[in-house]
């Protein structure tokens, strides 16, 4: 386990230590107000060469009027045109050069406008460079498989348990989307209507990782209260939990790998998926390792927080609940400042996955803390896979 997360750790490194080979052209932004402002603005931005092809990456956080931006190639002939009001977030708009090279423009037009607005024009590579986007794919489902099989073997655990953890993973997870359609994009938009920007982002963040704590591992704790036979043995709470984040990562790692299948052989309406695809090429590096470096920390985090919470049940003890509760909000909640901040796209995931590793890193401590403090007189063997001598309940 440590080697893994040593691999996990050097391949963040490298990821970041080569952010700077993105390819932006043109990346521009302003902040308007506090009383609405009006105008015209141009930026030139440089096309070396006939096959070069450019997207448009917006991220809009007016909170009054719009805006309306036009792409004019070196004659002065507008090749692209969108417009919007307030809010938007736009990644991988792609812009036709028709073969054209020389200097363009980005005009960009404001009407009483409030807030803050930022557009990038970046250079996409070629579409067969993005064949190693059918790499993330397979390999999340490696890596669920791989950590199902492991867990399997090394705790000699029974099947029905993992799939215990993937059942209560699909309940949460239904009714956590159930709850974001009635309810959070209202509650999102409250928060935006009465705070500041900063505040705003850092509140609506928390708030997207407390809900899916209450209900990915509120409804673990339901389980458990009904099903106790989880609780009853550490390994039977470690397949739980990884049962759950490798169902996870297996479902989103067929997901991605079809997604892009279809995108790369052109079928229609697979468009905007390329083009996400390339615009996540351009401003993350090694972006192909993302998906399975994410799914190894998330699976982590998803046992460590599960056996803490059937650890508490086993003991009668709630603060465990909670240290596990902590964890997942945490995990979730850092993922929600870079949605709720409207800049996905347009900075490196590398360094949301940097943000979230330390909770990689302390799950396997916490992991082998909760196999070596379950109930004396439940499982023996359980202290034996984890290597460690029978201990005493911390105070």
């Amino acid at each position: 386990m440590k080697r893994i997360l040593m691999v996990v750790l050097a391949v963040l490194i490298m990821g970041l230590a080569t952010v700077a080979e993105a390819d932006v052209l043109l990346d521009v932004s302003r902040e308007m107000g506090p009383e609405p402002e009006s105008g015209v603005e141009q930026f030139s931005f440089e096309v070396p060469e006939t096959d070069t092809r450019i997207v448009l990456d917006i991220s809009s956080t007016l909170s009054e009027g719009g805006a309306n931006v036009r792409v004019l190639d070196p004659t002065g002939e507008v090749i692209h045109e969108l417009s919007w009001k307030r809010k938007l977030t736009l990644t991988g708009d792609i812009v036709s050069t028709s073969g054209k090279t020389g200097v363009f423009q980005l005009e960009v037009s404001t009407d009483a406008a409030v807030g803050e607005w930022q557009i990038q024009v970046l250079e996409l590579p070629e579409p067969s460079s993005l064949s190693l986007f059918l790499i993330p794919g397979p390999a999340m489902v490696l890596v669920a498989l791989g950590s199902a099989i492991y867990w399997k073997r090394r705790s000699r655990t029974k099947w029905r348990w993992f799939w215990a953890g993937a059942g209560i993973w699909t309940v949460g997870v239904a009714l956590k989307i159930a709850s974001d359609v009635i309810f959070s994009q209202a509650i999102l938009q409250w928060f935006e209507g009465i705070m500041p920007r900063v505040p705003y982002i850092l509140v609506g963040g928390g708030y997207v990782g407390v809900h899916s704590a209450v209900f990915e591992i509120g409804i673990t704790l339901a389980a458990a209260l009904i099903w106790r036979a989880m609780a009853r043995d550490a390994n039977r709470a470690v397949a739980v939990g990884v049962g759950a984040g490798a169902f996870e990562a297996l479902l989103l790692g067929v997901a991605v790998f079809v997604g892009i299948l279809a995108a790369l052989s052109g079928k229609p309406g697979t468009e905007a998926a390329l083009a996400a695809a390339e615009g996540a090429a351009l401003v993350t590096p090694l972006a192909w390792l993302v998906g399975p470096v994410e799914r190894i920390i998330a699976i982590l985090c998803h046992t460590s927080s599960r056996a803490l919470v059937l650890l508490g049940v086993a003991k009668r003890r709630w603060s465990f609940f909670w240290w596990g509760f902590m964890i997942f909000a945490v995990l979730d909640g850092i993922a929600g400042v870079a949605h709720v901040s409207g800049k996905i796209g347009q900075f490196s995931i590398w360094w949301i996955e940097l943000a979230i590793a330390p909770l990689a890193v302390a799950s396997v401590p916490i992991i082998r803390w909760c196999m070596t403090h379950w109930p004396d007189g439940i499982v023996s063997a359980a202290r034996e896979v984890a290597g460690a001598q029978p201990a005493e309940d911390a105070p």
